[in-house]
């Protein structure tokens, strides 16, 4: 068995009849290197979509709360009608067409 010449720390490893020396430091596979940079940017997009999902979620429950304010104006405002219309009925203020 032949010993690979500077390898002080690392594994060996045989391939077609010759040792060849892989420094720990380094990545075994530029595959692997690439996929774990993806499932990381994966990671942040992943947490960004549940951050917009949560802010989406507000703003759909204030546009609730918008909505039902205008509901309960326009109610508002058609009581006000009906009474203008009372009043001016009362005092003859409209014309009887």
């Amino acid at each position: 068995m032949r010993k690979a010449r500077g390898v002080s720390a690392g594994r060996l490893e045989l391939t077609g009849g010759t040792w060849y020396a892989h420094r720990m430091s380094e990545p075994e596979n530029i595959t692997l290197v690439y996929l774990r940079r993806i499932d990381e940017k994966l990671d942040r997009v992943i947490a960004d979509v549940a951050d917009m999902k949560l802010r989406v979620g507000h703003l759909e429950t204030s546009m609730a709360q918008v909505q039902v304010r205008l509901a309960e104006m326009s109610v508002r405002m058609d009581k006000i009608e009906t009474r203008l219309d009372r009043i001016e009925r009362r005092l003859d203020l409209i014309s009887a067409d």
